[in-house]
């Protein structure tokens, strides 16, 4: 927009510095009512069917990363005889888990419990279990029952601040997603998860802070970037806020969350600028 030359009367820019204002405030009421933060829990977005799975740590896997699996890996090879029922039947839920029957890996990881209750991966996806079956507390127990028996294996600690969360119990929620991080300080998933749960909670600046800090360790992270471009936008940071709805889209063309956050500016953006004197009318 052309600038008025200075000649012109002072209140003639109160229209503009008004919709400027305007403009502003439909972003900030965007952000705040569409803030939904995406909770990498070994999968893009966090929901109870999208729980990091785990198998008992003394079977091998194929893995690149150091970390825990998040996703379905074989858990057995064919023919060994060295398993034990426990571990035969943990591994037989995680594949009801990976196939969302956990009604039926209820059913089995109980019976495990029964006989090995010190096995922390039939607690663990127990858990998950629960959690899909919309069993909150069953879910809570199963996984602080998991931690009691190690207490620096991560997952709970994620899955459970990750719930926590939903069911807005955020100091709760930071407890434990505190001491995943502690265990696990680099891991951008959990650090991208504990932004979230800030973001949930109205503050936008300690949320920054972590979703920056996932993204120092890999920029490859759309989840990431579209929650950062949230926070950057309650905060009044639109121009930044864009850029990572457009990293978001860089990561991941296809990425529909950033999708739908650059289409609604867009429309709030029209929407407000419709004035004529705003065009140079």
């Amino acid at each position: 927009m052309a600038k008025k030359k200075s000649s012109k009367r002072p209140k003639k820019n109160v229209p503009v510095i008004v919709v400027s204002i305007c403009l502003l405030v439909a972003f900030v009421a965007f952000a705040l009512t569409n803030m939904k933060p995406l909770v990498q829990s070994g999968a893009e977005k966090y929901d109870s069917s999208n729980q990091p799975l785990r198998t008992n740590t003394s079977i091998p896997i194929s893995s690149s990363s150091s970390n825990l699996p998040t996703t379905a890996q074989v858990p057995v090879a064919v023919g060994d005889t060295n398993v034990s029922e426990s571990v035969k039947a943990v591994n037989r839920s995680f594949e009801l888990l990976t196939n969302n029957e956990p009604a039926e890996a209820v059913a089995i990881l109980l019976k495990v419990i029964e006989t090995t209750p010190e096995e922390e991966d039939a607690w663990f996806n127990l858990g998950i279990a629960y959690t899909r079956l919309g069993k909150q507390e069953e879910a809570i127990k199963a996984y602080k029952e998991s931690i009691k028996l190690v207490p620096d294996y991560v997952e709970p600690h994620h899955n459970l601040g990750n719930l926590y969360s939903t069911m807005g119990r955020h100091k709760e929620a930071l407890e434990e997603l505190d001491k995943a991080v502690k265990i696990l300080p680099t891991d951008p998933k959990l650090l991208n998860s504990l932004g979230s749960v800030y973001g949930r909670m109205g503050s936008p600046k300690e949320a920054i802070a972590r979703f920056r800090e996932a993204l120092k360790y890999t920029n490859n992270f759309p989840s990431a970037h579209f929650n950062l471009g949230n926070a950057l936008l309650v905060s009044g940071e639109t121009n930044n806020a864009l850029s990572e709805f457009h990293a978001a889209l860089e990561n991941q063309p296809d990425f529909k969350p950033a999708v739908d956050a650059l289409a609604r500016i867009s429309r709030i953006t029209n929407a407000v600028t419709l004035p004529g004197f705003l065009k140079g009318q």
